[in-house]
């Protein structure tokens, strides 16, 4: 399958970075505030992963001790199989969700947890994945990096979690074992690129523009699970909470935020914010038109199939495990092949042939919260039964010839050198640039350098041609400049070059204030 397709900058990505959600004011007496991440509790849900309020329920206000409306609140729910006790040790005969979980009592006034009940509260262990709250500029850069090699490769498939692995013809000689026409292979296992890869694909269900081809047989929140089940600390859990407050935190669930999973579900439930009891607006994605089957997942897992070398079969990988002893003692370890399922999920309950799980009501955010830890247990079962190191089963080849593609850019801080200052009619200043190429084929193209002033060019334009730059290697220009006139010289550089496959770090831009008199020599 091939890989190659040239990409875009994803604009989508870094404005829905910026839009966290906003906790909206709807009662007079509010104030509108960043939400609180530092207290993320599991609640009540409903199967779409939308909180179920608590009643409306009349209240006293404890400041005019009057009747006022209440209720309408987050309603946090106790672990399974816990039963809540009051400070003598006696059941509160707790009311239950369907799944016969304890609802915790509430301040219905406040809309907060009766301070004895609050040991029972349940909140979610982000660990690994709090990456989410990293700068914008940090999971963009993340993005762009994995969306490059995706681009570059000569073809992709999935493991046997369903992660991306890609595979490109070793020109350089990149691994140093002296062989220059076999492809090596690499995992997208960062934790960074993989939410980064989930957020793309829920802001616009493909990674890239045009589209990368991946191997995608079941739809992109298939794949996006996956990623965030690798993003995912290996002996955690994914759970719907998580997923929502995830969701929130990267901005996904801003009502202002266009995704794939849209139109949102909405609701006000009443919140204190600064010490006032307000309402405020809450959103989640609709992943209703999701349908997990682990049976069917696992089933195609890795695609495509190739273990056994001889004769691949899917549904299977290779994992090392204890075997025996020998008849000194020493354990034997041997390298299995084996199916996916049975391994990793021997206690799974299977009530048909098409094998429901339980815990959700046909898929939606429940179905994906369970196929993303899913993925998670796979990825730590193999992490701790790993295959020695030379060993392995290798990866089928890509079929068809190689083809050329390389990344080449302009440095947006070193690569672009103008004149913060100049004098009219002062000696030349220098401009230089210059460009670099990530590979992994060699590059050949033009660098174009435009400065204007006041909408009219200062000079013809300065183009630079470079052939054959190889594979981590840069090349520079440098030309003098002399400005006739007072004002702002806006300057623009351009890489361009026939099989480059990413474009958002091909120009870059800058300026040069240009006085009439005295002098600025600052650079």
């Amino acid at each position: 399958m091939s890989a190659r397709a040239s990409v875009t900058p994803v604009v989508s990505f870094l404005v829905a970075v910026m839009l966290v959600c906003p906790v909206v004011v709807l009662a007079v007496g509010g104030g509108g505030t960043a939400p609180d991440y530092g207290d993320l509790l599991i609640l009540y849900r409903d199967a779409y992963g939308v909180p179920v309020l608590s009643p409306v329920q009349d209240v006293t206000d404890p400041e005019t001790g009057l009747p006022v409306q209440g209720g309408e609140c987050l309603q946090p729910v106790a672990a399974a199989g816990v039963d809540i006790v009051d400070a003598l040790g006696e059941s509160i005969n707790c009311e239950k969700t369907p799944d016969g979980l304890c609802l915790i009592p509430l301040d219905q006034y406040a809309c907060t947890v009766l301070p004895e009940f609050a040991g029972y509260t349940q909140e979610v262990e982000f660990e690994r994945i709090n990456v989410a709250r990293s700068p914008e500029d940090v999971l963009a850069r993340q993005l762009e990096d994995a969306l490059v090699n995706l681009a570059t490769a000569d073809c992709i498939s999935l493991d046997p979690a369903g992660r991306l692995v890609y595979q490109t013809l070793d020109i350089n000689d990149s691994d140093g074992d002296t062989i220059t026409d076999e492809y090596l292979s690499k995992t997208i296992d960062s934790p960074v690129q993989n939410l980064a890869i989930y957020k793309e694909l829920i802001l616009t269900g493909q990674l890239g523009d045009p589209a990368i081809d991946l191997p995608d047989p079941w739809g992109f929140l298939d794949t996006g699970a996956a990623a965030l089940g690798a993003a995912s600390s290996k002996e955690g859990a994914v759970n719907v909470d998580e997923v929502v407050y995830l969701n929130r935190i990267m901005g996904l669930s801003d009502p202002e935020t266009p995704t794939m999973l849209d139109p949102k579900t909405c609701i006000y439930p009443r919140q204190e914010v600064k010490g006032v009891v307000v309402k405020v607006e809450k959103c989640f994605l609709d992943y209703s038109d999701h349908h997990y089957l682990r049976a069917r997942t696992y089933r195609l897992l890795p695609d495509p199939a190739y273990i056994p070398e001889e004769s691949p079969k899917a549904g299977g990988f290779e994992y090392l495990d204890f075997l025996r002893y020998d008849y000194a003692g020493n354990p034997l370890f041997r390298i299995f092949q084996r199916p996916i399922r049975p391994v990793v999920f021997p206690n799974e309950e299977t009530t048909t042939v098409r094998d429901f799980l339980p815990g959700f009501t046909d898929g939606n955010i429940g179905g994906f919260a369970q196929a993303a830890d899913d993925a998670r247990a796979v990825i730590e079962f193999m992490h701790s039964h790993p295959v020695l190191s030379g060993y392995e089963t290798p990866l089928p080849e890509c079929g068809g010839p190689h083809e050329t593609a390389y990344n080449v850019s302009i440095n947006p801080v070193s690569g672009f050198q103008v004149p913060v200052m100049m004098v009219v009619n002062e000696d030349g200043r220098e401009v230089i640039v210059t460009v670099g190429n990530s590979g992994p084929d060699a590059a050949s193209g033009s660098v174009t350098v435009v400065g204007e002033m006041n909408g009219t060019p200062i000079m013809d334009d300065q183009t630079f041609h470079f052939d054959e730059l190889a594979s981590g290697a840069s090349q520079g220009w440098a030309f003098q400049v002399v400005a006739t006139e007072a004002g702002t010289i806006d300057w623009e550089a351009t890489v361009t070059a026939p099989y480059d496959v990413f474009s958002a770090d091909n120009t870059v831009t800058g300026t040069t204030e240009v006085l009439a008199g005295g002098s600025g020599e600052g650079e």
